[in-house]
């Protein structure tokens, strides 16, 4: 079952393009303070790896779908490997606004498991309104 978890948008000062490049090319920010590798090919790994909290870590997901300059989604799990019961979707979806780009990021939660708590879904919408000003940051300076 899937849970709509995060639904953020940001409006960035650069065109598309400079958006994807900074979304998708090298030195991704698709997720807060990670490297990011992966070819962007659907159905193929994305390892994101770096330190939380002070601890080492790599999670693992894989690439659901991708429209070149449009949207991008891939799975996210934390551990191995091996796809657990419960994970995460992520999708961020790019659209023109005037000389800008509107960036949409939505996460759910995929799995047998009950709504999270107000709290979890609150800390969640911090941590990627994080990644979208970081992607402003990356976009704007391009």
């Amino acid at each position: 079952m899937e849970h709509r978890i995060v639904e953020i948008e940001t409006t960035i000062a650069a065109n598309i393009a400079e958006v994807w490049d900074a979304l998708t090319g090298e030195g991704a920010i698709v997720m807060p303070m990670t490297k990011v590798e992966t070819d962007w090919n659907s159905g193929h790994p994305i390892v994101f790896s770096g330190v939380w909290n002070g601890k080492p870590f790599e999670d693992h997901g894989e690439i659901v779908s991708v429209l070149e300059g449009k949207t991008v989604s891939f799975t996210h799990w934390s551990g191995n490997g091996s796809r657990p019961d419960d994970y995460h979707l992520v999708t961020y979806s790019l659209s023109r606004l005037g000389d800008s780009t509107r960036v949409t990021l939505v996460q759910s939660n995929i799995g047998p498991k009950p709504e999270p708590s107000e709290e979890t879904k609150a800390e969640f919408s911090k941590t990627f309104r994080l990644m979208l000003n970081e992607l402003k940051q990356a976009s704007e300076a391009r």
